[in-house]
């Protein structure tokens, strides 16, 4: 009977699941020389992740992707990545291109921020489907 009400009990608790806390917004922006990219805002878990991790410039390609924006809009999803250097300083993430940003050309920035669904977010309701899977900013 205990192992019941135990059970019953943690099923509630999990049903339960109350508010999460939303903390500071991804913000995807220029440095003051308009010659690199800078995602701040992240969590601090995420953070101590990715220093704790030695990712390749592969793996950040796949977290954080510049492209040329394209006179035709349509196209931008076929452009080429352009490539840079990756830093991790305190609390943001820094992209700068091999080749500086031409200030005739428009950019956008993907940051990859919203990984695979919890599937126990997905029974409980709580999970936002309609969520992109990355955020974007044009520069």
């Amino acid at each position: 009977m205990r192992f019941i009400l135990l059970c019953f009990f943690l099923f509630l608790l999990t049903a339960c699941g109350g508010t999460t806390h939303q903390g500071n917004p991804i913000k995807i922006h220029l440095s003051k020389d308009e010659q690199a990219v800078y995602i701040s805002g992240l969590d601090y878990a995420v953070i101590q992740q990715l220093k704790a991790d030695s990712l390749t410039r592969d793996s950040w390609q796949h977290i954080l992707q510049v492209y040329r924006l394209p006179v035709d809009i349509e196209m931008k999803d076929f452009q080429n990545i352009q490539p840079g250097n990756y830093q991790l300083n305190d609390s943001v993430i820094i992209f700068k291109p091999d080749t500086a940003f031409k200030k005739s050309q428009h950019y956008f920035a993907r940051f990859y921020a919203n990984g695979p669904i919890n599937t126990l977010n997905i029974i409980q309701g709580t999970a936002d489907l309609k969520r992109p899977a990355y955020i974007e900013a044009r520069f």
